[in-house]
């Protein structure tokens, strides 16, 4: 029986524990939708310290109640809402992070207050670019 192929990322969740971390999940769709807590995802590239990464986010995020930031630029124009899921691309492929990635974007990552289903909270934030 042939292993199941995973991918490594850096979970933003800005739903639940509003905490950002690393992440293994089975490398198929649902468990995508699953992750992200969403029913529509869309994957982005987006340039973090530098270097582009692809993020699955949620494409119906902006349709929640009260969606929360979780991707900024540099001046704190909100760029992504919604949990993240930050792996490297190689051509179509979607890529575990290396332990230099994860390194990389950690330098690049903040804490905002944000209001969420009536209460608010510190959660995290990664600055990028196009």
């Amino acid at each position: 029986m042939a292993k199941k192929k995973t991918l490594t990322g850096l979970f933003l969740d800005v739903y639940g524990k509003f905490a950002a971390e690393k992440k293994t999940i089975p490398d198929e769709v649902d468990e995508l939708q699953a992750l992200i807590d969403c029913r529509c995802f869309d994957i982005t590239r987006r340039k973090i310290g530098g270097k582009y990464f692809d993020i699955v986010c949620d494409d119906e995020g902006l349709f929640r109640d009260k969606p929360v930031p979780s991707a900024a630029d540099k001046n704190g124009a909100v760029m992504l809402v919604g949990n993240l899921f930050i792996v490297r691309h190689k051509g179509a492929d979607l890529m575990s992070l290396t332990d230099d990635d994860f390194a990389l974007i950690q330098k690049h990552l903040r804490t905002t207050l944000a209001d969420s289903n009536g209460s608010i909270h510190l959660s995290p934030v990664v600055i990028c670019e196009y």
